[in-house]
């Protein structure tokens, strides 16, 4: 029994339209549907900069905190008493940490909105 080329093209076009069908969504679930995982991603590596910007001003602090405790030691404790270049050093050590502190406040805000989205 031979088969008519009428059957055989249409056999053969439905065959490539049901393989078209699949690649194509296929495709786009490899393109758009997965948006969520591209998400995650992108709250990771944020999380991670900020871990990173973290470390960077908390050694920043620990820095200036050591620089003011040599100042303590070399003129006493008591600031008001210090030479006037080391008073001016002190004070501006004590701004800039006060500064740190308050960026290194504003990244852990930002850390614990980023790890609240990835619930």
């Amino acid at each position: 029994m031979e088969i008519p080329w009428n059957k055989t093209a249409t056999i053969v076009s439905i065959i490539v339209g049901l393989i078209t069908i699949v690649g194509a969504g296929w495709a786009l679930d490899q393109r758009w549907c997965q948006a969520d995982t591209v998400v995650l991603l992108s709250q990771r590596m944020a999380f991670g900069e900020t871990r990173f910007e973290s470390f960077i001003i908390s050694d920043q602090l620990s820095e200036i905190q050591k620089r003011m405790w040599t100042l303590k030691d070399r003129h006493g404790e008591n600031v008001s008493k210090f030479p006037a270049s080391a008073k001016e050093e002190y004070r501006s050590l004590d701004k800039k940490m006060k500064a740190l502190e308050k960026d290194l406040e504003r990244i852990k805000q930002h850390q614990l909105e980023i790890s609240k989205k990835k619930k």
